[in-house]
């Protein structure tokens, strides 16, 4: 089984100055992505290296007004904030039966889609336990079948350097993600509240930020 950091979801009110923002940081902004039907949001996307980008997700005027919260609570953000964070993996059940046995229940899994402007679609699965207000450390789990990964579809310019998982259980955390055997530059760190916190390097020395 390999699981490997898959994305980031930066949170926002307001998906295209979230964009512009990011694009006048760091050189490359995050193209447009689609919109989650049903869901209430949509999105925009940068490749943070070959296997790993950066969601930018926020609400989407242009559906229907949503029956309930929005996810990872970005219907009532005040400010851009590191909502959660997925990993991917080429066995999901067997990925969902390691966090099983180290204690942290990662929710049924459930199919997703999103709409591209091009009017296809994207489908992947994915387990569906945390998608509420509060900032959660533990990854959900994302398979993307036989979908083109959007890491190799997103504008390039940036990579991950260093993902940094704060929380006041780090030995729970711990066990999970030791569960996972989770590849990639990350680190779990004692914190009074769960927070994320993401080093992104660029061309020329450039460094960006993002946190909850």
């Amino acid at each position: 089984m390999t699981v490997t950091i898959d994305h980031l979801l930066y949170g926002c009110a307001d998906v295209e100055a979230a964009r512009l923002s990011i694009g006048a940081l760091s050189g490359t902004a995050p193209a447009q992505g689609g919109r989650h039907a049903g869901l209430g949001t949509r999105n925009a996307l940068l490749s943070l290296g070959p296997h790993t980008y950066l969601e930018v997700i926020g609400p989407d005027d242009q559906q229907p007004e949503a029956s309930g919260p929005l996810p990872f609570g970005v219907g009532s953000l005040r400010h851009r904030s590191l909502r959660t964070w997925a990993a991917r993996t080429d066995d999901l059940e067997g990925a969902v039966k390691a966090l099983l046995l180290a204690g942290h229940d990662p929710g049924p899994v459930v199919e997703g889609s999103r709409l591209l402007l091009d009017g296809s679609e994207l489908r992947w699965a994915m387990t569906s336990g945390e998608q509420g207000p509060e900032v959660s450390v533990i990854p959900f789990l994302i398979d993307w079948r036989d979908s083109v990964h959007p890491a190799v579809t997103s504008p390039p310019g940036l990579l991950l350097e260093r993902l940094v998982v704060l929380t006041p259980e780090p030995g729970a955390v711990t066990r999970a993600l030791d569960a996972l055997g989770v590849e990639g530059p990350l680190e779990v760190s004692a914190s009074p509240a769960p927070a994320l916190w993401a080093e992104l390097s660029g061309p020329e020395g450039l460094r960006l930020f993002l946190s909850s």
